[in-house]
């Protein structure tokens, strides 16, 4: 059943879509409402399964970059992770409404460190595997969702394309504390590594000092809500001026919540949410009032996290 969002719904999700650490108290007095029905919607909306929380985490921080290997395959979504959640590497499972019906997203270090691992998972599933395309996604911009809380698109994150550094076993360990349980406190999670708080808050600190972690991302069940989510392959004649130009008018359309720089056929990936077939077409239609050549749609069936 889907689910709607009211106006005060909106305004908290406005206050917390890159900051869910932020306090219930802080919240309370930018909308003007009390701490406890600040409490109350947010744990109703975690209760409904419209919000979840992750870390947005910059990787090519660590070193790391996203490899996509997009197919056509006879294994349907179960059959598929299970062969894929035996690779700790596979990070995100996209399935799409179009003939090539599967996207593995990886992350490695090096094509070398890809290579080796695809090949280990491709042996297992090859004969399954009608045709596939590899590309990398080497920077990411992340909007919030302004078309559900009417807010002026002002902060927006990148991740991808910087110098890797390196992380103590202190702070590495944090990280991958904050990736397990994004909302657990900070005692309990010092706790379970056997550090005091203070060393914890000081490896976070770090953390976001070093630029991996970036925001503290609330993400909406698009099903929930009943958003469909389509991806769009642009090409244009390029130039670095025109990309950029570009760039900037996806940035604006609110609808918008993902560019990508790949290797991919195109010049530019983009995502959006959107309520309507109709929306939908009329972002399309203000998108070709551009310099595009070409702009291919593929819909988003479902997204799983593997690892």
């Amino acid at each position: 059943m889907t689910k709607k969002l009211d106006a005060w719904d909106k305004k908290i999700l406005s206050e917390i879509e890159f900051n869910y650490k932020k306090s219930h108290q802080k919240i309370a007095q930018k909308i003007k409402r009390s701490k406890a029905f600040v409490t109350y919607r947010i744990k109703k909306l975690e209760e409904e399964n419209i919000i979840t929380y992750r870390p947005l985490i910059d990787y090519s921080r660590l070193g790391q970059t996203y490899y996509r290997v997009t197919i056509e395959t006879l294994l349907d979504k179960e059959e598929l992770v299970k062969y894929l959640s035996e690779t700790a590497k596979v990070v995100w499972l996209v399935e799409r409404y179009d003939q090539e019906n599967f996207v593995i997203v990886l992350r490695a270090k090096s094509f070398g460190e890809f290579q080796d691992i695809w090949e280990k998972l491709y042996e297992k599933i090859a004969k399954y595997i009608l045709s596939k395309d590899i590309s990398l996604a080497y920077k990411v911009y992340h909007f919030p969702l302004t078309f559900l809380h009417n807010a002026t698109r002002k902060d927006f994150y990148v991740t991808g394309a910087n110098e890797p550094i390196d992380l103590s076993e202190t702070e590495e360990k944090v990280l991958q504390s904050i990736q397990n349980n994004p909302i657990a406190s900070l005692k309990s999670k010092a706790e379970k590594l056997g550090i005091n708080s203070n060393t914890f808050k000081k490896a976070m600190k770090n953390l976001e000092e070093k630029k991996v972690i970036l925001a503290y991302q609330t993400l909406v069940n698009k099903e929930v809500l009943g958003l469909r989510h389509y991806k769009l392959y642009l090409s244009f004649p390029f130039t670095k001026e025109d990309k950029n130009k570009i760039i900037t008018v996806l940035k604006n359309n609110p609808y918008v919540i993902y560019i990508t720089e790949t290797s991919y056929h195109y010049d530019l990936e983009c995502e959006l949410f959107s309520p309507s077939s109709e929306a939908f077409e009329k972002t399309v239609s203000e998108l070709k009032k551009h310099c595009f050549s070409r702009i291919v749609i593929s819909q988003t069936k479902s997204e799983q996290k593997v690892a």
